[in-house]
C-alpha cells in the first residue's frame, strides 16, 4: 500500500517537473530587442516637448537604435551620451551657402556641433539639408556639393573623416520615373548635379537619404487596393512587368524604385537609407488616410517587415535603415492638421498607439517612478495614470528580472509576454508593488527572492505536494495543464499577431506546443471524471508507520 501511494505520488509530481523543465528549457530561448536597423526622427518644432534626458531614457526603453535631428541641438546631443545609440545631425538649409563658400565656417560647425560630444555621443551622419534638390532653388542646389565636401574636409581635418559621414536628404521627387519600380529613373534635369552628388556618397562611403512616404502615394490614389498595398496588409500585389516581381507592398516597390535609379546611373553600391517614413494618426476633415488604424498598421506592419530580414525584392536579405517618423508631435509646424500627428510617443512618455517595438520595462519604470514622485503635489488625474503605468512595470520587472540574461537581453519563454504570464501571481505581483510604491524604489533583490520563496513554496506544496486526494490529483493536473503550458503558448501567439506571409519556427512551435496542452488537458479531464464516477473519491492523509 505504502510502495502503491509513493507510486501515485510519482505519477502526480512528474507532468508537472517534466512540464516545468520544458519550460524552463524554452525561456532560455533569447529574443534580441536590438534592432539596428530601426531609427526614429527626433523633431523639435514643438514647445511642449518633455526634457531629453526623460526622452533618452525613453529611447533606452525601447530597441530603437538610432536617432535623426533635424539640426543639431546640444542638450539632446548631450543627453544621448553614452547610451550607444546611433545620431543623426543635420545643418539648416540657411546654412548650405556659408558652408559651401567658407571652410573656416565649416570647421567652426564641426568644432561647435561635433567635436564637443564625439565620442560619448555617438554621431554618426551628418546631414547637410533637406530637400534641397527639389527647392526649385537653383543657388542653393548649385551650393549643396560645396557645403558637403567642406564639412568633409573639416571631419577630416579632426580625424573623424572615416568615422562620421555626410550626406544629404532627398524627397522622392527626385526621381522621375518610380513606377514600375525597375524602370526607378532621377529627373535629368538636375543634369550632373544628381551624379556630382552620387559620386560624392560613392568615395566617402555615405548613404543616399530618401524620404519615401506611402501614406503621400495613397493620398494619389485612394482606392481601397491601394490603401492595403500602402499598409502592408493583404492585396493582390503590382506586377513589375520588366522583371517579372509581382511587389506586396509600396514601402517596397518605392525603395526599389530609388535602387533602380541609382543603378542606371552606375551608383548601385551607394547605400540607401529610408530617412523618414511615417503615417499620420489623426488629420483635418478633409485629410484622406489619417487614422489611429492606418498609422498601427503601416508602422506596425513595417516593423515586423524589416525585422523580417526578408529585405526587398531587388535588395533581398537584409534590411535598409529606416528612420521612422516621429518620435513626437509637432505642435508649432505649419500645414493641415496631418502634418502635426505623426509622433508616436505622446509627451508624457507613453505611445500613443501601440506600434509594435519591444521595450524595456526596467528604463520605462525608472521614468514613470521619477514622474510620479515629481508630480505627487500636482495633478492628481496623473498621479493616477503614473501610478498605473508603474504598477504594470513593477509586476513586468517582477518576471523579468528572474529572466535577465547574462548580457542584459531579455530571455523570453517561448518569445512571450512574461508580464501576462506573472499576472497569475497575484498575490506575489501585489507584494512587490506595495513594497515598490511605499520605498519608492524596486525591491532589493533579497527581498524579491523572499516573496518568490515563501509563494513559491507554498504554491508547491499546496498543489503538489500534499497528496491528501490523490484521487483528485489528475483531475487538478488537467486543469492546471493549460496554465503551465498551453495558455503560454497561445498568448504569444496573441500578442505577436505575425504579419509576414508564412510563420516562423517558434510561431509553429507555440502553436503546436499550446494545441498539445489543451489535448493533453481534456484526455486527462475525462479520465479522471471517468475515474471518480467508477472508483468514487478518496482521501489519503499521512500515517505514521
Amino acid at each position: 500500500m505504502q510502495n502503491r501511494n509513493r507510486s501515485s505520488l510519482a505519477m502526480v509530481v512528474l507532468p508537472y517537473t517534466v512540464a516545468f523543465l520544458l519550460l524552463s528549457f524554452l525561456q532560455t530561448v533569447k529574443i534580441s530587442n536590438s534592432q539596428s536597423f530601426i531609427g526614429i526622427n527626433y523633431g523639435q518644432v514643438a514647445d511642449n516637448l518633455p526634457p531629453p534626458a526623460s526622452t533618452a531614457k525613453l529611447l533606452q526603453s525601447t530597441s530603437i537604435q538610432k536617432v535623426r535631428l533635424n539640426g543639431s541641438d546640444p542638450a539632446i546631443i548631450k543627453a544621448l551620451a553614452n547610451t550607444g545609440i546611433g545620431i543623426v545631425i543635420g545643418t539648416a538649409n540657411g546654412d548650405i551657402p556659408g558652408l559651401a563658400s567658407d571652410p573656416d565656417f565649416a570647421k567652426s560647425w564641426i568644432n561647435k556641433n561635433v567635436l564637443p560630444f564625439y565620442p560619448a555621443s555617438n554621431i554618426i551622419l551628418i546631414t547637410v539639408g533637406n530637400g534641397v534638390m527639389t527647392s526649385n532653388d537653383q543657388n542653393l542646389m548649385n551650393k549643396l556639393l560645396p557645403a558637403m565636401q567642406n564639412v568633409q574636409n573639416a571631419l577630416n581635418d579632426a580625424s573623424l573623416g572615416g568615422k562620421i559621414k555626410v550626406s544629404t536628404v532627398h524627397s522622392m521627387g527626385v526621381l522621375k520615373q518610380s513606377e514600375p519600380p525597375s524602370s526607378g529613373s532621377f529627373d535629368p534635369s538636375y543634369g550632373d548635379l544628381m551624379k556630382d552628388l552620387l559620386e560624392f556618397n560613392s568615395v566617402n562611403g555615405s548613404p543616399f537619404a530618401i524620404n519615401p512616404y506611402p501614406y503621400l502615394a495613397y493620398r494619389s490614389d485612394t482606392r481601397p487596393e491601394t490603401l492595403a498595398f500602402c499598409l502592408f496588409q493583404p492585396n493582390a500585389g503590382r506586377m513589375d512587368g520588366n522583371t517579372k516581381i509581382k511587389y506586396m507592398n509600396m514601402f517596397d516597390a518605392q525603395v526599389d524604385a530609388v535602387y533602380s535609379a541609382l543603378n542606371s546611373t552606375g551608383f548601385k553600391n551607394v547605400e540607401i537609407v529610408v530617412a523618414e517614413t511615417g503615417w499620420p494618426f489623426k488629420g483635418d476633415d478633409n485629410d484622406v488616410g489619417p487614422s489611429i488604424e492606418n498609422a498601427k498598421a503601416y508602422n506596425g506592419n513595417l516593423i515586423a517587415h524589416l525585422r523580417s530580414m526578408v529585405g526587398t525584392p531587388l535588395m533581398p536579405g537584409k534590411s535598409v535603415d529606416t528612420y521612422l517618423f516621429a518620435l513626437y508631435d509637432e505642435d508649432l509646424k505649419p500645414g493641415p492638421g496631418s502634418e502635426l500627428s505623426f509622433g508616436l510617443f505622446k509627451t508624457d512618455l507613453t505611445m500613443v498607439y501601440d506600434f509594435g517595438l519591444p521595450t524595456s520595462s526596467q528604463a520605462q519604470f525608472e521614468i514613470f517612478m521619477k514622474m510620479y514622485q515629481e508630480n505627487r503635489q500636482q495633478d492628481r488625474t496623473k498621479r493616477e495614470h503614473l501610478y498605473a503605468r508603474i504598477e504594470e512595470l513593477s509586476c513586468d520587472l517582477a518576471a523579468l528580472e528572474v529572466q535577465q540574461g547574462v548580457d542584459g537581453s531579455v530571455n523570453r519563454g517561448l518569445g512571450g509576454n512574461p508580464q501576462m504570464i506573472n499576472r497569475l501571481e497575484g498575490l506575489f505581483d501585489n507584494l512587490e508593488f506595495r513594497y515598490t510604491c511605499m520605498k519608492n524604489k524596486r525591491c532589493s533583490w533579497w527581498v524579491r527572492t523572499g516573496f518568490r520563496l515563501f509563494f513559491g513554496g507554498l504554491a508547491f506544496f499546496i498543489a503538489v505536494a500534499f497528496p491528501f486526494l490523490p484521487s483528485l490529483a489528475a483531475l487538478i493536473r488537467g486543469i492546471a495543464l493549460p496554465l503551465t503550458l498551453a495558455y503560454p503558448c497561445f498568448m504569444w501567439i496573441s500578442i505577436k499577431k505575425p504579419h509576414q506571409k508564412g510563420h516562423g519556427v517558434m510561431w509553429c512551435l507555440n502553436l503546436g506546443l499550446g494545441c498539445l496542452g489543451m489535448v493533453l488537458s481534456v484526455l486527462l479531464v475525462v479520465a479522471a471524471v471517468w475515474n471518480l464516477a467508477t472508483k468514487g473519491l478518496h482521501a489519503n492523509f499521512f500515517h505514521p508507520e
